[in-house]
């Protein structure tokens, strides 16, 4: 049996760092929540650090962008081991670039001998140049699958933001990643006039000689940091 969440140490931690105010609405109203009953799935922030400047990215990462950190296997391992304990089913590593970050191989190799392992990756360069030493992790005890991040299935709405030659070149690495035996997926944007790219992509897919049923995940505009949209208040009534 696995240890129960402890909300209210989480509640603890989280008013050491943000205090508050947060727990009430603009009214002043208790602010509504969610009791987690299991932990699933942990995600890991790699740091701001990527190759790419998109003026778009909700995370404001970049080059030389250093609001957070990378951390190290010796920073991650003790919330690896803390959550096995709890029953998590997957960790998850997200950016800035996870592939910038240099530790990112030891990482995945501690995680993978736990659970298995998702990256969400632009699918550029520095994946690109670490795809020698990736191909040793399909012996690990847990799968490793990849999901790129390809804004639009046109080249050109996507390089808008990501630079010129990156879509070929993150369809490319798609290809090397199934050859090597990795399961991949695709991240866009949704669609703000509520199209379904599905179908789209599915051609793109085709044209590059990939699987035409690669999985695509379609996200909102989450907005750049600091960003201050009105979204309803949730009470506990």
């Amino acid at each position: 049996m696995h240890n129960p969440i402890k909300t209210k140490q989480i509640v603890r931690n989280t008013e050491a760092f943000r205090g508050t105010d947060w727990f009430f609405t603009s009214k002043g109203e208790p602010r509504g929540y969610i009791q987690p009953e299991s932990l699933r799935e942990l995600w890991f922030h790699t740091g701001t650090l990527c190759n790419l400047r998109c003026p778009f990215c909700f995370e404001g990462s970049g080059p030389g962008r250093m609001r957070l950190e990378c951390p190290s296997e010796e920073d991650v391992a003790p919330f690896i081991a803390e959550a096995v304990e709890l029953g998590v089913e997957k960790f998850s590593f997200t950016g800035g670039e996870p592939f910038v970050n240099p530790h990112m191989f030891a990482i995945l190799q501690r995680a993978l001998q736990l659970r298995p392992c998702l990256v969400l990756t632009n699918g550029t360069e520095p994946l690109r140049n670490r795809l020698h030493q990736l191909s040793a992790l399909k012996e690990s005890e847990h799968p490793l699958s990849f999901r790129i991040s390809l804004d639009s299935p046109d080249p050109e709405t996507h390089e808008r933001g990501r630079g010129k030659g990156n879509f070929k070149l993150s369809l490319r690495v798609m290809q090397e990643l199934l050859n090597l035996g990795f399961k991949v997926s695709v991240a866009t944007l949704r669609d703000p006039n509520g199209g379904d790219f599905q179908e789209r992509f599915q051609a793109v897919f085709r044209e590059h000689g990939l699987p035409a049923d690669i999985p695509v995940v379609a996200f909102p505009d989450l907005l750049p940091p600091e960003s201050r949209p009105e979204v309803p208040e949730i009470t506990e009534n």
